[in-house]
């Protein structure tokens, strides 16, 4: 398998941040089934900007990628960033354990890493990318200990799940939104509603050509002028 490039991944209005190579620290040679993983492979999985810095390291059920960037990687977790490649009995799946940049990176940061990251995963035969989408109202039954915003950002740039039982009771009251089953109909048919009263949990971004999730991001990052 040849490794992909970044003239393979779309263009974007923010590339210019992650033109540069970031430094790959590691102590033994990282690999997916049999493909060598290059450095530039390893940025883009682990959504690390240009001159950036990944730690890397592995065991039997993953390979776990640290990322530091001492100016657009700052956040409450050690100014780090956190991803997994995860080795599944079905197949490979790319797990973002805790990604947050800086307040000053521009708009729609977040939506052009998760860009690069998928295209990344999809080429190397990635069956998905997973995340526990943080945040919300706690309707099923626990407060979040602090003010995260996942929940109803991730489910618009193509992560889903299926609604928990005290979301579906909540719009058994809603006639727009009764007999919806997923978070993505929900946010389709009333973002604000969702914003209010929807909450987090485990999402994926399915990462088979042609799905729902791929029109989604890609629908993003055009509207937003991320694209052509």
């Amino acid at each position: 398998m040849k490794p992909i490039t970044d003239k393979q991944v779309p263009a974007t209005a923010l590339d210019s941040y992650f033109l540069d190579p970031a430094t790959v620290h590691s102590k033994m040679q990282l690999a997916i089934n049999g493909t060598i993983l290059s450095d530039a492979a390893i940025q883009r999985l682990a959504g690390c900007p240009g001159d950036g810095e990944i730690f890397a390291a592995q065991d039997d059920e993953a390979i776990y990628l640290e990322s530091r960037h001492k100016e657009l990687i700052v956040n409450d977790w050690r100014n780090a960033n956190y991803v997994e490649i995860r080795r599944k009995q079905e197949g490979m799946s790319l797990y973002l354990d805790y990604i947050r940049f800086a307040e000053t990176c521009p708009k729609n940061f977040g939506a052009v890493v998760l860009l690069r990251m998928a295209h990344e995963a999809r080429h190397l035969g990635f069956l998905n990318i997973e995340l526990l989408a943080a945040g919300g109202s706690g309707v099923k039954g626990n407060r979040w200990t602090e003010e995260f915003w996942g929940y109803e950002a991730w489910p618009r740039l193509g992560f889903d799940a299926l609604l928990q039982p005290a979301i579906l009771q909540l719009i058994e009251t809603e006639p727009h939104l009764h007999g919806m089953t997923r978070v993505s109909q929900i946010i389709q048919a009333d973002l604000p509603w969702w914003k209010e009263k929807g909450d987090g949990w485990d999402m994926t971004f399915d990462l088979t050509p042609g799905s729902a999730a791929w029109a989604t991001l890609h629908q993003y990052c055009v509207k937003r002028g991320l694209m052509p």
